[in-house]
């Protein structure tokens, strides 16, 4: 009985934890995806088994130096151009309309959780063919808590010289 109680605890400080420290929400629902993907960290580690590898995080001192490899196994990482189509007519319809009229110089966006950027590549997109009649002087800030997905991100954003600029950090 000790031992499935110590399981429990475990899971219930990995969600806590996860979700102070990304804003991720892990419900019971979505444990057995979440065991699946750290099961393949667990037996990177040579561990026998997810029990095995939350108590090497928890109770032996390993939490520091997995943090980076959790959050990698249990972001999503999912990225589509137009992924989300009202939000890409809200910005054609309405946001770039009533910046047109603000009088504004700049307009700023941020991709939160961008992935690789497809999403932030897509508002790019719908700015730059709302300004082919009157140029939108425009910024796009596409971030993601992944370092493997921003590291693809930046491998992908090579384009020729004089284009478009593409800063990636």
């Amino acid at each position: 009985m000790r031992h499935a109680a110590e399981a429990a605890s475990h899971v219930t400080r990995l969600r806590e934890l996860v979700y102070k420290t990304t804003g991720i929400k892990m419900p019971p629902s979505k444990w057995s995806m979440v065991e699946s993907r750290l099961r393949r960290r667990s037996a990177a580690l040579g561990m026998d088994s997810v029990e095995d590898y939350l108590r090497f995080v928890f109770d032996d001192g390993g939490l520091d130096r997995e943090m980076p490899h959790i959050i990698e196994r249990i972001t999503t990482n999912k990225t589509d151009f137009f992924r989300e189509p009202e939000h890409f007519r809200i910005l054609a319809e309405r946001v770039i309309p009533e910046f047109r009229l603000s009088g504004r110089r700049g307009l700023k966006l941020w991709s939160a959780a961008a992935s690789v950027g497809a999403e932030a590549w897509s508002a790019a997109m719908v700015l730059a063919e709302a300004g082919r009649e009157k140029p939108i002087d425009f910024a796009i800030l596409g971030t993601d808590i992944s370092r493997a997905c921003s590291r693809r991100a930046a491998a992908l954003c090579t384009l020729p010289p004089n284009s478009t600029r593409c800063h990636t950090r």
